[in-house]
């Protein structure tokens, strides 16, 4: 899927606030939803992701 003119933190939110923790990611789990500013934040560190906080990710942002 073509995300070119997407938001990126914008995404990483959506699929972060709709993703649930699995396996030993309830070790990690935060149970508060990302906000667009921790998005972010976050994607100036990572745009890849398996696990995030312990919920499943499995994405590449960059």
């Amino acid at each position: 899927m073509n995300i070119k003119n997407i938001n990126k933190a914008k995404i990483l939110q959506v699929l972060y606030n709709n993703s649930q923790p699995l396996g030993l990611g309830f070790l990690h789990y935060i149970p508060e939803d990302m906000t667009y500013k921790e998005a972010n934040e976050v994607l100036i560190h990572q745009t890849d992701f398996d696990y995030l906080h312990g919920r499943v990710m499995k994405i590449d942002l960059s």
